[in-house]
């Protein structure tokens, strides 16, 4: 996705102040498809990971929002997902989540949660 491909996007809108917004932001079709795709994820991640305080939950937030994807969020709001869809889906977020589990120090900066984030990223399905 070209959106997803802009730097920083989605740390950009994980910045933002307003929550209502950001969370209307983060339920549109089209960024859900944007943090469906590897090319969203950064090392800006690790870092908001590791800064502690509101942009600590807020990349704990958007780790929840990664787990809730699924192959709905893929197809046009009025199209059916085919085993085609699913079979996409799958590859996307498991190539998704090697990008995230590849980001250099997301281990250490995910050990250094507090117990209520750590349980929250470690229970995300």
């Amino acid at each position: 996705s070209i959106v997803a491909s802009i730097p920083c996007f989605v740390k950009t809108m994980l910045l933002i102040d307003d929550s209502e917004l950001r969370e209307r932001l983060f339920s549109l079709p089209l960024i859900r498809r944007v943090i469906l795709s590897h090319h969203s994820i950064g090392t800006w991640l690790v870092y908001m990971l590791k800064e502690r305080g509101e942009v600590t939950r807020r990349a704990v937030a958007y780790l929840c929002h990664l787990s809730c994807l699924n192959v709905e969020d893929m197809v046009a709001a009025d199209a059916i997902a085919e085993q085609e869809d699913i079979e996409h889906f799958d590859e996307e977020k498991t190539r998704l989540y090697a990008v995230v589990e590849g980001l250099e120090n997301i281990i250490p900066s995910m050990l250094g949660l507090d117990d209520r984030s750590a349980e929250k990223v470690a229970t995300a399905s």
